[in-house]
């Protein structure tokens, strides 16, 4: 089980939680920023153009082309009011999203590191007008293949569809915090291929990596048919800046053989990155190797997340002197307090030997008595903590003070006239959501 709670410094203090890789939409805390045009596309017939206001501002739509390192091109604007009337050198002129360029009277000069959609904004005395500007970003990433030769240019011929690489992952139609900077494309080489290119593609996107074959080995450590790249720092920030809130990006791979000779091209996935970052810290249980025993104990770890290339960091584990079996635990939405269950490390599944808790994450120190070990919720302002009672058939779950562990006031919710289990708190603290198995009969 995984958490993710924000957290100021070592302790967690308000949660914002993101649907990671999965193909849903934007969930709470990822939606689109209302203050960003998406998509982006060739002049004068794309849909999420956006012009108008009382000036004109011409041109009304243009797309930039960006090199990654090269110097930014540059845009003349004119403004003019409803009568004709030239104010351009009278007119403001800005960007709504200035780290796309910046304008120097009417001369906009674009960034050179990343592309995306803007408005641009005049404002003559009291009139104000718009026009949409879509800069559009070209990398060619070659230094994560050094020694390669160059990839066939696009119009080469296309090889034989039994060529063709597969992308394994990410999953199609992913989401992703822009800030969440480590990710890892995976693809089955097919056969004949030597060289490849992984290329992310959209109408303000262009970032081509060329690599070889890093192969990806199977649990027993032998070489499988499957590579693997890491997107580095640089490609992460080209691809999750320029599409931040925006539409989704093209992933495919394109393979070649020591000649060049054709280039082969898997089936596309879509990939696409949240307005916002997630801040905070991750928690997730794992099984621990304790005197060289697989599988005889586990703990909770976590880490920041956002931060490349760390290493987790333990927070509940045998190493800190326990005795017990760390396990399911669950965080409170503004990551405060947890409770977890544990369990003696004798391997076996008897229920008598579990035990539940809660604790305050910052200190790590147990409130009030033992819990009935099972499933937990906690209110969204933490102040009530809701149990199943796994050794009993009683229809109802109890309820405890989440700030010191003691039985609550009333100490029952009733789920009459069946047993409830699995609970969750709705974020305004008004309802309960539980599931309640078909075959319980109660006694």
């Amino acid at each position: 089980m995984r958490d993710v709670a924000p957290r100021t410094g070592r302790a967690a203090s308000a949660l914002l939680v993101c649907a990671l890789l999965l193909s849903i939409g934007v969930g709470k805390g990822c939606s689109c920023n209302p203050n960003t045009i998406g998509g982006g596309g060739d002049d004068g017939g794309n849909s999420d153009a956006i012009t108008g206001g009382a000036l004109s501002v011409t041109p009304a739509e243009v797309t930039l082309d960006v090199t990654a390192g090269a110097p930014g091109p540059t845009q003349v604007y004119m403004v003019k009011t409803g009568d004709g009337t030239d104010v351009t050198a009278q007119s403001s002129l800005s960007l709504d999203d200035p780290s796309l360029g910046s304008f120097a009277g009417s001369i906009l000069t674009t960034t050179n590191t990343r592309g995306g959609t803007s408005r641009v904004r005049a404002i003559f005395q009291q009139q104000s007008g718009f026009a949409t500007l879509h800069v559009r970003l070209h990398a060619g990433i070659t230094d994560t293949c050094p020694g390669c030769p160059a990839f066939p240019k696009d119009g080469t011929p296309p090889c034989p569809a039994s060529r063709a690489p597969a992308l394994l992952y990410p999953p199609d139609k992913a989401l992703l915090p822009p800030n969440m900077n480590v990710i890892q494309t995976q693809f089955d080489q097919a056969t004949g291929n030597t060289l490849f290119e992984v290329d992310f593609h959209n109408d303000v996107t262009d970032i081509r990596v060329e690599t070889r074959c890093s192969a990806i080995m199977d649990s027993r450590g032998l070489a499988t048919n499957g590579c693997a790249y890491d997107l580095t720092q640089v490609v992460w920030d080209f691809i999750s800046q320029t599409n931040r809130g925006g539409a989704p990006v093209t992933i495919t791979v394109r393979a070649t053989d020591a000649a060049g000779s054709c280039i082969a091209t898997s089936a596309a996935r879509t990939l696409r990155f949240a307005s916002q970052d997630i801040r905070g810290g991750l928690y997730y249980w794992q099984s621990v190797v304790l005197g060289g025993v697989q599988g005889k104990t586990g703990g909770i770890y976590r880490y920041d997340f956002g931060l490349r290339g760390q290493m987790p960091e333990t927070y509940l584990a045998p190493s800190q002197g326990l005795s017990r079996c760390i396990g399911c635990h669950f965080l409170s939405r503004d990551g405060l307090k947890m409770s977890y269950g544990s369990d003696d490390a004798d391997a076996d599944d008897e229920y008598a030997d579990l035990h539940g808790a809660s604790i305050d994450v910052a200190k790590k120190t147990a409130q009030g008595g033992t819990l009935p070990p099972g499933f937990q919720a906690f209110s969204p302002d933490h102040k009530l903590l809701l149990a199943t009672q796994g050794r009993s058939t009683e229809t109802n779950f109890l309820l405890f003070d989440g700030n010191t562990g003691a039985a609550a006031t009333p100490a029952k919710v009733s789920t009459a006239p069946g047993r409830g289990t699995q609970p969750d708190w709705s974020a305004d603290g008004k309802s309960i959501v539980y599931v309640q198995p078909s075959k319980f009969i109660a006694s």
